[in-house]
C-alpha cells in the first residue's frame, strides 16, 4: 500500500491496518516543503527578492529582476536571516542594485502610469557601520529628478540612527517623514522592517523588530497628503541622487534579507508571521 502525502487520520488507519493484517507494508511519500515563508499563494505579492547565493537580483516570484551596477554586492553565507545566505553592501565600494520603472511589473505599488498607490515593504537588514547621515534601504526616490515617492532608510538624529520613512506628494516635486523615534539602531544586530503605507486612510505604520533584545515597536502616523507616483526607479541599499547615479553619502553599509514588496496593506499579524518565518503556512 502506498498513499502520498498521507494526513494524521489517514495515518492512524494505515497503522490499524498494519496491526490488523499480515502481509501489509506501509509506504509514505511527500512533496517538496518550502522552508521558511510561502508567498506563493498570495497574489498581492509582488516582489521576493531573497538575496541567496547565486541569485542576488532574482525575484523569485515575480519578473522584477535586480541590475547592478558600480562595484558588486556580495553574498554572505555564514550571516544570513533566512535561506543560506543574504547580500553584503560594502559602502565604501558604492554598489547600487535597482529596477527601472518601466521594467517593473504592471501590478508593482507606485509604477508610473499605474494607479497602485498602497504598498507594504518587509525586509531584514543589520548594519556593519553607521556613519553617514543616512543609509539607505529601500527606495523608489529620486529628489534631484523631483520623482519623490517613498523611501526607506536610516538617518542620523541627534548622534543617534533612526528608523524613517519619506513618502512624495505634490507630483514627486514634495515629501513628507515618519521617524521611527523609539528604538536607536545600533551596527552588528539583525532588525526586521516593515512599513506599510494606506493611501486611502494617508496612513503609514512602521514595525521594527530587534534580533537581540526581541523587542517590537509598532508605530503609526496620519499624514496630510497622499502619495506620487513617480518614474522613479527602485533602489536596494542605496537611491537614486542625480539622473541614475546613487547618492554617493548614502548607502548601506551592512547586510539584507528577503526583501519582499507587496501592493496592499499588510496586518501586523501578517507582518509577525514574516518575520517568524511562517507566513503561507497553516
Amino acid at each position: 500500500m502506498e498513499i502520498v502525502n498521507p494526513q494524521a487520520g489517514t495515518w492512524y488507519i494505515m497503522l490499524y491496518s498494519y496491526q490488523s493484517y499480515a502481509g501489509l507494508t506501509l509506504s509514505a511519500s511527500y512533496g517538496t516543503t518550502i522552508i521558511g515563508n510561502d508567498f506563493t499563494a498570495d497574489l498581492n505579492c509582488v516582489a521576493l527578492w531573497s538575496l541567496e547565493p547565486g541569485a542576488l537580483t532574482v525575484d523569485s516570484i515575480g519578473i522584477n529582476t535586480l541590475t547592478t551596477g558600480g562595484s558588486r554586492i556580495e553574498s554572505n553565507t555564514t550571516d544570513f536571516a533566512q535561506g543560506v545566505g543574504s547580500g553584503q553592501w560594502i559602502a565604501a565600494n558604492r554598489p547600487t542594485m535597482y529596477i527601472n520603472d518601466e521594467d517593473l511589473s504592471e501590478d508593482f505599488p507606485l509604477k508610473s502610469d499605474r494607479s497602485n498607490t498602497d504598498i507594504s515593504v518587509c525586509m531584514w537588514v543589520k548594519f556593519d557601520s553607521l556613519s553617514k547621515s543616512a543609509h539607505m534601504l529601500w527606495a523608489k526616490h529620486s529628489p534631484s529628478s523631483m520623482q519623490k515617492s517613498f523611501a526607506i532608510y536610516a538617518v542620523r538624529v541627534s548622534g543617534r540612527y533612526h528608523l524613517r520613512v519619506a513618502k512624495g506628494y505634490s507630483w514627486g516635486s514634495m515629501m513628507e517623514t515618519v521617524t521611527e523615534a523609539n528604538v536607536s539602531l545600533e551596527p552588528g544586530r539583525w532588525y526586521h522592517v516593515a512599513v506599510t503605507w494606506d493611501d486611502a486612510r494617508k496612513e503609514m505604520k512602521t514595525t521594527l523588530w530587534d534580533d537581540v533584545t526581541d523587542a517590537i515597536d509598532t508605530e503609526s502616523a496620519l499624514l496630510a497628503y497622499g502619495v506620487s507616483i513617480t518614474g522613479a526607479r527602485v533602489e536596494l541599499g542605496s537611491y537614486d541622487g542625480t539622473g541614475g547615479h546613487p547618492d554617493l553619502n548614502t548607502h548601506l553599509d551592512g547586510l539584507l534579507d528577503e526583501v519582499v514588496v507587496f501592493n496592499d496593506v499588510l496586518t501586523e499579524v501578517e507582518i509577525s508571521r514574516i518575520r517568524r518565518g511562517i507566513y503561507g503556512k497553516p
